[in-house]
């Protein structure tokens, strides 16, 4: 009941929304954001690494940062605010941001009956396979990325593909072999590195190879993988470290940038850049690559809202809802739209809207998009109602089938680890791998038959 009112308030708020930017209006929106989240988070069943606690975090950062502590002070302090936007559409963009993540809670509150639960035999050949599997796709990242150490980081050729697969298998995997000996795993750390020895060592092998190259995403997603298995299967982490790890990742990722951009970080990196102005922190900086796809919400809103555009009625979902059959979107996109897949994306229609319409010829590489606005973008208020509320509904069922149904637990692995780029990318970002999770779950079982 009360997560149904702060959907109401939220909606009033997106529909009475100012035209010319209000801080105040701002802050209202921002202290209804964190009142709803901690109501949520006092709950006896709530645990605190979960995937509704990073999402709040990162959505945080992606939505609610900028147009509270840095543009009433300095529009331009992150350098992708350089290029157009309106904003008359900043009130409306944060209300509405507050009204997707009251409808993800309203969904998440609303009781759910868990999956079925399910005794299950491994199929060892097939497990085995799928060991031998993860070992070449490892092999075949190294054979393309080594090549290219050296190389400045715009200038490498990133194997997004094979990379996301490896990911993928880790996830699912590791996930896999935690569920069937999480007696064992009990609050044992040795008996933890020693089950996913295999695992961890690939992992690192991984990470070290993408940071030397520059790339961040794939080192960010296996270390939540390990955080939240270590979490669920041995012991809980504790709020204070759980902040602090937050601030290291912070620093270090974008320390990672710093360096890959060859920045000069004489002055620190907490240091504003020259261009900065002094009434806002350096420490914003930290979190630069997600405050810049706030922006993506104005020019989203401004674009939908154009009469020669209007909704896209879920054309830019196409890409992602056929990814997990290989080859299905280009064959998709080209035969009944005549374009390839990446130029459906929402990505790609706000970067052409930008490069094209807003005046940005100069502009030469991606702006990204938001979750928020990759659905408003399909069916505006109501789609982003509809979606979000059955988010929080996936996410909370799968939450309560954690401890008896594997499958649910892998899929939930895939979402979680994925959290922080779905805030900032597509809203169906994360269905290829979910889909794939699944499907590799269903393989590996000789059979499984409901408890009674």
């Amino acid at each position: 009941m009360v997560s149904l009112l702060f959907a109401l308030l939220s909606l009033l708020l997106y529909v009475f929304a100012p035209v010319d930017y209000s801080l105040a209006y701002n802050w209202i929106i921002l202290s209804l954001f964190v009142i709803n989240f901690v109501r949520v988070a006092r709950g006896k069943s709530y645990k605190l690494l979960s995937y509704t606690t990073v999402f709040f975090v990162v959505f945080f950062f992606v939505n609610f940062a900028y147009p509270v502590f840095i543009y009433p002070y300095d529009p331009l302090f992150i350098l992708q605010f350089r290029y157009f936007f309106s904003p008359e559409y900043i009130n409306s963009g944060s209300a509405l941001c507050l009204l997707a993540f009251s409808l993800y809670l309203c969904g998440y509150e609303l009781r759910a009956k868990p999956y079925p639960n399910y005794n299950f035999i491994i199929r060892q050949r097939v497990y085995e396979l799928f060991h031998a599997v993860t070992f070449c796709v490892l092999l075949y990242n190294l054979y393309l990325v080594i090549p290219q150490w050296g190389v400045n980081y715009g200038d490498a050729s990133v194997p997004f593909q094979s990379a996301s697969l490896f990911v993928m298998l880790e996830c699912t995997l590791t996930t896999i072999i935690c569920f069937t000996k999480k007696d064992a795993l009990r609050g044992n750390v040795n008996a933890f590195f020693k089950v996913l020895r295999f695992h961890i060592v690939v992992s690192i092998i991984f990470c070290i190879t993408f940071l030397i190259l520059g790339s961040r995403e794939y080192v960010l997603v296996l270390s939540l993988l390990y955080a939240l298995l270590f979490t669920l299967f041995v012991r809980p982490i504790g709020f204070i470290k759980l902040f602090i790890a937050l601030i290291v990742a912070l620093t270090f990722f974008y320390f990672i940038s710093e360096r890959r951009n060859n920045a000069d970080t004489d002055g620190g990196l907490f240091s504003r850049k020259a261009w900065q102005a002094e009434s806002v922190s350096g420490a914003w900086n930290l979190a630069t690559d997600l405050i810049i796809n706030n922006r993506n919400v104005y020019v989203g809103m401004q674009y939908a809202n154009d009469p020669a555009h209007g909704f896209t009625y879920g054309v830019n979902y196409i890409p992602n809802l056929l990814s997990p059959i290989p080859f299905l979107p280009s064959l998709f996109t080209y035969t009944f739209l005549g374009v390839p897949p990446v130029e459906c994306t929402s990505q790609q229609i706000l970067t052409n809207y930008t490069r094209d319409e807003l005046g940005h010829r100069d502009l030469y590489y991606e702006l990204g998009t938001n979750c928020v606005v990759d659905i408003y973008m399909g069916f505006g208020v109501c789609g982003v109602v509809v979606m979000f509320f059955l988010l929080g509904f996936f996410v909370k069922k799968l939450e309560m089938s954690l401890n008896g149904n594997v499958i649910a637990f892998s899929v939930y692995a895939i979402l979680f680890t994925t959290v922080i780029f779905f805030c900032r990318s597509s809203f169906f970002g994360p269905f290829r791998n979910m889909i794939w999770a699944f499907l590799i779950c269903c393989l590996m079982f000789r059979m499984y038959r409901k408890v009674v």
